[in-house]
């Protein structure tokens, strides 16, 4: 239920830029955590307007959306080109009795090099297995015990050994995945939603140097070894369109 709620956000709010499907889809004290938008139905609204006055790429594929839920929460991840810029998404809703109630994400540019390279989690997730339990316990052992730590030694007995890692800026086997994770400083995680093998992680941290948000995507094999792994980080602004924060 959630999902299709969800999927109706992007096709008829997003997509369509349907000011009425607003109403109907999102509740009346709407939290909004993107920094660029105001909060509450009104500033979602006039997002919309500056949508619609923004050319068109009729060549701009649909993207391909990756997605799990548990609970009230649902996550998405996608890469779209956006008024000239090709970017990676990674967003986060809460629902309330089947509507949208608060929203966080986080947007990456990627370069024109890397656009093809990148992997959402759409065309890069193994199909969910039983796993959800399982999964959710070995993801937050990773972070009790690794990264919140900064205990990287720890890192390989998480992973598999041919690990892939799905970022804009792509690098490959275990030695530049801890290397990746020592300039990633986590220092909070406040939100995870597990479906079957798949993890999302919404946490805040240090990116070289600065605030950022970090949107960490997990996929696990039968043995609850990571095996594939996606990245998507913001850095959090000194001032926003609200006072609600990024997280």
């Amino acid at each position: 239920m959630n999902k299709s709620i969800v999927k109706q956000f992007y096709t008829d709010i997003i997509g369509q830029q349907n000011a009425h499907a607003v109403d109907r889809l999102l509740t009346d004290d709407y939290i909004q955590h993107n920094p660029m938008v105001k909060t509450g139905k009104a500033g979602l609204l006039e997002t919309l307007e500056i949508l619609k006055s923004l050319p068109k790429d009729a060549n701009q594929p649909t993207p391909e959306l990756g997605m799990m839920a548990e609970g009230d929460l649902v996550f998405t991840h996608f890469k779209v080109a956006f008024a000239g810029q090709q970017k990676l998404v990674a967003e986060m809703f809460r629902l309330e009795n089947g509507l949208i109630a608060e929203h966080w994400d986080a947007i990456q540019a990627i370069d024109d090099y890397a656009w093809e390279q990148v992997i959402t989690m759409s065309n890069g997730q193994q199909a969910a297995q039983a796993l959800t339990d399982v999964s959710h316990r070995k993801i937050q052992q990773l972070y009790d015990k690794v990264l919140l730590l900064r205990q990287y030694e720890n890192l390989e007995r998480f992973l598999v050994a041919n690990v892939t890692l799905h970022a804009p800026d792509v690098t490959q086997g275990i030695e530049r995945w801890v290397a990746r994770h020592r300039k990633y400083k986590v220092d909070k995680v406040h939100r995870v939603v597990v479906e079957g093998n798949m993890v999302a992680v919404q946490s805040s941290g240090i990116v070289n140097g600065k605030a950022h948000v970090i949107y960490a995507m997990y996929c696990l094999d039968e043995k609850a070894h990571i095996s594939k792994h996606w990245l998507t980080v913001q850095a959090i602004p000194a001032q926003m369109a609200h006072n609600n924060g990024m997280i």
